[in-house]
Formats: C-alpha cells, structure tokens, sequence
C-alpha cells in the first residue's frame, strides 16, 4: 500500500550489485522518516546505478517499512543497453523441451516481444513460471535470446512473494536451521530461521539451495513451503508428503547422499565441458535431468548415450552429478555403494 503519492528527488547513496539492494539519499524523505531510502534492485526498472546516480522515486510500505518504489533515472545512470543486464519474469517454461520465455518490459521495448531462453542458460537447468530473473541478451540463431541467467524469486500460487536462498546451517537432531538469503537479510535483517515441519521431505543439507516464503513465527520472521530448488512436490506421486522415489530407495533426504545411480548421458558440450545425465530415479526425486560437469568425470570421455554410475551432490546451482564412472551396461536405478 503506497504511503504517499509524492515524487521525491534524491541520488543513490549506496547500491549492492550482488545482493540487490540499496538505499537513496534524499533530504524531503530523510526529514519525513529520519533515514535513507531503502531501495530494492528490482524496483529500479532494469536501470544501472551506482552512488550518486540521481533519481526520483515514490514511497511505499514495505514489511520493514518505507521503501523506494516506482524509481526512475533523471541524471547519472540509464538503462540497460542490449548487452546489459535486465529483469524480468518467466512467462512460460517447458521442463521437458527445455526453453521458454522471459517477459520484460525493456527488452519489450527493444525487441517487441518475449525473449527466449534455454535450458542452458538456466541455473542447474530450470525455472518456474512465474520465477523472477535476471539476464542478458545475445543474438541466438533464431533472433535474441537470455543468457546468464540469475534466479532471483517468484510468486507462490497463493499471491505470496518467493525468495530464493540457501540453508546456512541445519541441526538434524533438533529439527531446526537457518536460510540466508541476501533479499530476506536486507528486509529483516538476519538470516532467516526454519523448521524441519516446513522443509519439504523434513531434511536440510547445508549448502543447499531452496526456494521458501515467509511467515511471522512466535519469534519473529520463519521460512515456510521449503523446497530444494528444482524440487518439484507433485512428481512421482507423494506417500505421507515424500515423493514415492525417496520411500521406495529409503532415502533420508533430498540428496543422493552415499547412493549409486546409474543412467546414460543425454547431451555433452565437449567445448564448454558440462552435459546432463538421464537417470530415471533421479528424475523422480529432482524433477530433471542431472546436470554434470567435466571436472567430476575424471579422466572419463563421454558423449550422449553413455552409460555412467554416478552420486549427486548439491552444486552451486542445484543438484549435479559428481563421482562419475563410464560403465559398460545401462540401467536406472540406484544402489548404496
């Protein structure tokens, strides 16, 4: 809800690029509520700042309280340019094709229409509609095209704002840990805490990365609907709120953890040096292809069909393939080593 509909003019006192956030110096506003503006990146239209960037901008009510909003660049600064970097939503995505497409009101302006974007472009191979991003834009045979794409969030099916994050810390016997999320921590200030109720599966590997709301707890703010990102709850059936692969296979947890799976490489980009693993029970637990780099191959070549035994370890990005061996016969299944 908008505190004011007044346009104040102020200049960026100080921006984080790779939290997305920052804050505005502006004299009207500072004399109104005794401090700078909090500003979130994604409310700064695409546009590229940096301190002293000047800008006019509105004022709503955010859950910490008074923040930038509607921001707009009036001198130093100005919008990305084709090359740079933007925001925007996904539109649509096919999981098993493996393309989709970002809506963008900039790169609409530029391109007049919707721009694609690959699997490959994806972290860990995936997004949701839905999903908040950032990207840049390269001319792909087909015309432009997102590349270096970031997941920065979403929209659950309810209207509730999602964040993504990763499990800072995990306490098995207690049942209880903390997500950090540079959003969450610029809005509440702290890492935020979590229960093993409201982690999907009721486990946490430290690392791991997750999407989750929030909700005001007895003690302040607390992650709800947790869920490893790429997780997808309604694949391969659920039994008592785990999907069916994890009881079949006892698994304690999201993560393949000290198991065995065997499967086949479904692609391979010798150049770039990382392809994706078909395995048909890891696809039941991830909800997708296992992404696999060179580095976890050892001194193994491989090209798409060959069968490979592997583990899955939390990357980066999500889920990926690590401790691969060539074998000599297929299959799609999994053992304990």
């Amino acid at each position: 809800m908008a505190v004011s509909a007044t346009v104040y003019s102020g200049s960026i006192k100080s921006i984080n690029q790779t939290a997305g956030w920052g804050f505005i110096a502006c004299d009207a506003t500072h004399a109104i509520y005794n401090k700078d503006m909090f500003v979130l990146g994604s409310d700064l239209g695409g546009a590229r700042v940096e301190a002293g960037t000047e800008v006019t901008f509105t004022v709503t009510q955010g859950q910490k309280g008074p923040q930038a909003a509607n921001v707009q660049v009036t001198g130093q600064g100005e919008p990305n340019k084709p090359e740079g970097q933007y925001s925007g939503t996904v539109k649509s995505y096919n999981e098993t094709a493996g393309w989709g497409f970002i809506e963008c009101p900039e790169t609409m302006t530029i391109h007049n229409k919707d721009i694609f974007v690959m699997r490959s472009a994806l972290p860990g191979g995936y997004a949701r509609k839905g999903d908040t991003v950032s990207f840049n834009v390269e001319t792909g045979d087909k015309g432009p095209q997102a590349s270096d794409c970031t997941i920065r969030g979403g929209v659950g099916p309810n209207g509730e704002k999602v964040y993504m994050g990763a499990v800072k810390s995990w306490n098995p016997d207690k049942g209880w840990g903390f997500i950090t999320c540079p959003e969450t921590q610029a809005i509440y200030e702290k890492d935020i805490f979590v229960m093993r109720s409201e982690m999907h599966g009721g486990h946490a590997d430290r690392g791991q990365t997750v999407r989750f709301s929030v909700k005001t707890g007895d003690k302040g703010p607390e992650a709800t609907q947790v869920m490893p990102y790429g997780q997808t709850q309604q694949r391969g059936g659920m039994m008592g709120g785990m999907p069916a692969a994890m009881m079949w296979m006892g698994m304690p947890g999201m993560w393949g953890g000290n198991r065995n799976f065997m499967g086949s490489v479904k692609n391979w980009n010798a150049e770039k040096g990382w392809g994706f693993i078909s395995c048909q029970a890891t696809q039941m637990m991830y909800g997708k292809d296992i992404f696999v780099r060179k580095s976890s191959l050892g001194a193994g070549e491989v090209k798409p069909g060959t069968p490979v035994r592997f583990s899955v370890t939390h990357g980066m990005k999500g889920p990926e393939a690590t401790n691969v061996k060539v074998t000599s016969g297929g299959g799609y299944g999994s053992r304990r080593l």
